[in-house]
């Protein structure tokens, strides 16, 4: 049976403070919802499930056959610890943040063990509604190969929101999810009004922000190449105890770090928030307003980043199934991901000027 992490354990390994071992050899601290103690475990144990991403599809439109989602996360894991290394020093390369990291962390939005719940509970169906249609849409198969076209919009999302690092003193922990929600607010055409933004714990010490600004500049065209700003704050500006709260909160099934990480949380803390929460928060997220225009950007995006200048990318076409992943293009062109787009140029999407991409909520 094959071991399928929902969360990477070479993600997992950063929260360690072992050292001179691979990051999926390295021991966690995992205290899980409804414990009193926490256990010493290896990254490699800790947050996988047997055959979660198997889909029952035929083997001939795909090369991976029931390993056809899995298979997705393979594209950046390689290159994952390089580039989360590169985002914690502040120097973030753009193919590392637009190839590894926007699909990084969109993937751990519809990795996890819960996916098929939170959906179900997201369009429930009536009692008197056809059973076998039920069954069909909420099958697993059919869910996995959701999860593929969830993570095309949620990408989109990504690419036109503000991406900041911040350094703590004290050690962060992270969660099967990997993630987690916290809310702020924000002023948006004249008024105050709620944002709902990301929070991503890299390592021990290193916690990512992804939130949505008023204006975003997504690609910045300067001396002849493309470039992306990461904000990095500055140390203190938030406390990693109410980060590892926020963490465990969101957290369904464990948190996992450092012993000193996992003391600061409240085991009653654990799992406050339910699958149906966090799908509705994740639906929210990051304004109350139409993002389905933004699900097939981040293949377009992905030409700018080879070097395309402005005047040559403004009449990219956005094709229905572009951005998913280069590899699959046969086969997901069976999968519905919306209206189709052949019409539609990037800057329909994207603003674009002669000094890049900035999109306005």
């Amino acid at each position: 049976m094959a071991g399928d992490h929902f969360v990477p354990a070479a993600l997992l390994g950063r929260f360690s403070v072992d050292e001179g071992k691979r990051y999926r050899s390295r021991r966690l601290n995992v205290l899980r919802k409804g414990a009193s103690r926490a256990y010493l475990a290896k990254a490699e144990t800790v947050g996988y499930e047997n055959n979660l991403y198997d889909v029952d599809f035929d083997a001939s439109m795909s090369e991976h056959g029931a390993g056809f989602v899995d298979a997705l996360w393979k594209e950046y894991e390689p290159r994952l610890p390089t580039a989360l290394d590169l985002l914690s020093e502040g120097r973030c390369d753009l193919d590392h943040w637009i190839n590894v990291l926007v699909p990084f962390v969109a993937s751990l939005l519809i990795r996890d063990r819960w996916y098929g719940e939170r959906l179900a509970n997201a369009h429930q169906w009536k009692d008197h509604e056809e059973g076998w249609l039920k069954d069909a849409v909420f099958s697993e198969s059919n869910l996995n190969l959701n999860r593929i076209v969830q993570r095309n919009g949620i990408m989109g999302r990504l690419l036109v929101s503000r991406w900041s690092m911040l350094e703590v003193e004290d050690d962060l922990c992270t969660s099967d999810l990997g993630y987690a929600f916290e809310l702020d607010q924000v002023e948006r055409d004249g008024r105050v009004e709620d944002r709902v933004f990301l929070v991503v714990p890299l390592s021990r010490r290193a916690v990512l922000f992804v939130a949505p600004e008023p204006v975003v500049q997504v690609l910045e065209w300067r001396e002849g190449r493309w470039g992306r700003e990461i904000l990095s704050l500055a140390h203190n500006q938030v406390n990693a105890a109410d980060v590892n709260d926020t963490i465990a909160r969101c957290a369904q099934d464990f948190v996992a770090g450092s012993q000193a990480a996992v003391d600061s949380v409240d085991p009653g803390s654990i799992g406050k928030i339910s699958p149906a929460e966090l799908q509705a928060i994740q639906e929210y997220w990051p304004y109350r307003a139409r993002t389905n225009e933004l699900a097939g950007v981040w293949g377009a995006l992905r030409l700018a980043a080879n070097g395309v200048p402005p005047a040559d990318l403004g009449r990219t076409l956005l094709e229905p199934h572009i951005g998913l992943t280069d590899r699959f293009d046969r086969a997901v062109t069976t999968v519905n991901v919306g209206p189709a787009r052949q019409a539609r140029v990037l800057q329909d999407v994207i603003d674009c000027g002669p000094t890049g991409f900035r999109f306005t909520w």
